[in-house]
Parts: C-alpha cells; structure tokens; sequence
C-alpha cells in the first residue's frame, strides 16, 4: 500500500477542508502539471481521484463525514454477532422484574423452558 492510498483528498492536493471548489480546482491543476500523465501515471490517477472526490458536492460531504467519523475515533460501524440468549437471561429480564410484580425465580424457570427449547432449534 502506498502512501499516497493513505492520504485524504485534501492532504493529496495539499488544500484545506474548508477549501473552495476554486482553490481545489487551483490545487488541481498546479499537481497536474508537475505529475502530467505521461511523466507519473500513478501520481496523475491520484490527483484525479482526489479532484474528483473534492469537485463533487455530494461525494465532498461524504468525504466530510467519513473522514471525520476517523478523525474521531467513530470508525466504520461494526455489527457483531450477538449472543440473545445470555443478553437476555441476564440484565434485560432483571431491568424487566424490577419493575414487575413476578419473582425473578418463577420467570427464570419458565424463561429457562423458553431458552432450552431455542438452543434445541439451532
């Protein structure tokens, strides 16, 4: 992976994030002439994403957020498997109870029923 895939668009054309479209479009054409396609074909593909991620409105936004979603330690959102049976067996039906009039011991043990008959399924 080279560096140039780990820099943002903004950093590749060396603008800020509150850049104009005429300064990036600036930007732009100063790294095309010192990385014209035939001298440094990478370094032009480069610059071209970066432009065309930056010249877009909508596609600009989106940059916006996901780069600050990283900046912020948000990351990609994870789904994870999760385990019901021992989320429910545990806090939700206790959170549940507290506010309820059944004992806990007479709905664990017909929760349990519930639970072996789910685990049979799998």
């Amino acid at each position: 992976m080279s560096v140039e895939s780990l820099k943002s668009p903004y950093e590749i054309l060396e603008v800020s994030e509150t850049a104009s479209y005429g300064e990036i479009r600036k930007a732009y054409l100063q790294k095309v002439r010192l990385s014209p396609p035939e001298r440094d074909p990478e370094g032009f593909k480069t610059i071209r994403k970066a432009y065309g991620l930056l010249k877009d409105s909508v596609q600009r936004k989106k940059l916006d957020f996901s780069l600050f979603r990283k900046g912020s330690d948000l990351g990609p959102v994870q789904h994870e498997e999760c385990d019901f049976i021992a989320l429910f067996e545990e806090r939700i039906f206790h959170i549940f109870l507290a506010s309820s009039d059944l004992y806990v011991e007479d709905f664990q043990n017909h929760f349990h029923d519930i639970v072996d008959e789910i685990r049979n399924l799998k």
